[in-house]
């Protein structure tokens, strides 16, 4: 074969590497003569992790030590939940002097728990009491029919209530999602404080964890006025997604729940 015959055979590689290296001069090129945008640069991103923490506009490096004023708001949340906390169960108040809470709320009070121990705002005997305490008062908690946790309780006596707080003793349903966000902080104390884990797994084993799911979707309960307690999908996009990720550490089939293409459209907005 002569060298001619050769060029020819490989005119389609020869082809793919010329538009290859002519592509690659492009870029070089319009790097040097384009201006960056002034918002939208790896340069920029840089720049603003290399700023000091008291100047970086809400970005900053993992692990990087806090501000002195961002210690402060901190220690500002943090007494919301001193505030309102309630000895006689560990549980902590939803709304200020308010004594009822959700799941939800409680999984918020445990990552405010969590939070207040790593940035060094309690100590361990503080943090291992207040932890231990609510740990307890969840293993007592009474269930709706026997199953899941009910929507709402008093943070004072345990009781099940209703949205207004009112004692309602065969409880009001229970919410997929709220369980999926105690579950967050519960996965966290076994990862970070593994010495309870016993204690979480046995809080979760009261638990009927696979009503929280039906055939790969989140499932919440009602009761209605007739005292009949309805199950029914729970959710929407977004919080769905979220709260199916904690629930699948917990070993539930969230199969459709956590996929973001099923149930969601695209649509032109003229």
């Amino acid at each position: 074969m002569s060298f001619l015959q050769g060029l020819l055979a490989a005119r389609a590689h020869l082809s793919f590497l010329c538009g290859l290296g002519l592509a690659m001069g492009l870029v070089w090129y319009l790097d040097r003569v384009v201006p960056p945008h002034p918002n939208a640069g790896i340069d920029d991103f840089r720049a603003i992790l290399a700023l000091p923490a008291e100047r970086a506009p809400g970005l900053r490096k993992t692990g990087a030590a806090l501000s002195l004023h961002e210690m402060e708001w901190g220690r500002t949340a943090w007494h919301y939940f001193e505030n309102n906390y309630q000895p006689e169960t560990g549980l902590v108040n939803s709304v200020d002097n308010y004594p009822s809470a959700t799941l939800w709320d409680l999984g918020s009070y445990l990552m405010g728990l969590l939070s207040a121990r790593e940035l060094g705002m309690i100590d361990v005997g503080a943090f291992e009491t207040r932890l231990d305490l609510l740990l307890k008062s969840l293993s007592r908690l009474p269930l709706v029919d026997g199953a899941l946790p009910n929507k709402v309780y008093n943070t004072r006596t345990l009781r099940m209530v209703d949205y207004a707080n009112q004692e309602v003793p065969g409880g009001i349903g229970w919410s997929a999602l709220d369980i999926a966000r105690i579950g967050v902080p519960f996965t966290l104390i076994c990862w970070r404080h593994p010495a309870f884990t016993s204690r979480v797994k046995g809080v979760l084993s009261a638990w009927h964890l696979d009503q929280a799911t039906a055939h790969g979707m989140l499932q919440g309960a009602k009761r209605t006025s007739d005292g009949v307690l309805h199950h029914v999908q729970e959710g929407r996009f977004g919080y769905e997604e979220y709260a199916s990720k904690s629930l699948f550490l917990l070993g539930l089939d969230v199969s459709r729940a956590i996929r973001y293409d099923l149930d969601v459209a695209v649509a032109e907005v003229s």
